[in-house]
């Protein structure tokens, strides 16, 4: 079966020495909030598409920005030739492709 299990990725991230939990948040506060810990593993369609399409891609978010008190973005590391010119998505078209289950690590 291809792609990554979320909990033998987060698995295979402790057993290399950094602390990580697969679970679901159930909104884009509850994944800032992990982000306060560390670098968070996400299942997103790639390119981040606003088609309704979600899941089937890794990223690691690095950190949410916010504007005027609202979250307003993300930063980003994708593994994807895209990714290389890529680094920044806002909440809006994250959200259209994000699946909720995050890979959450403690630095």
């Amino acid at each position: 079966e291809p792609g990554w299990i979320h909990r033998g990725l987060g698995d295979l991230i402790a057993d290399h020495g950094v602390p990580a939990e697969a679970r679901a948040v159930s909104d884009l506060t509850g994944l800032a909030q992990a982000l306060s810990d560390g670098p968070v593993i996400v299942s997103v369609s790639f390119r981040f598409p606003t088609n309704g399409s979600k899941g089937g891609h890794l990223v690691l978010i690095t950190g949410p920005t916010w504007t005027n008190g609202e979250l307003s973005g993300f930063f980003f590391n994708d593994p994807s030739r895209w990714g290389a010119n890529n680094s920044y998505v806002t909440a809006t078209r994250f959200d259209a492709s994000f699946t909720g289950r995050i890979i959450a690590t403690t630095t």
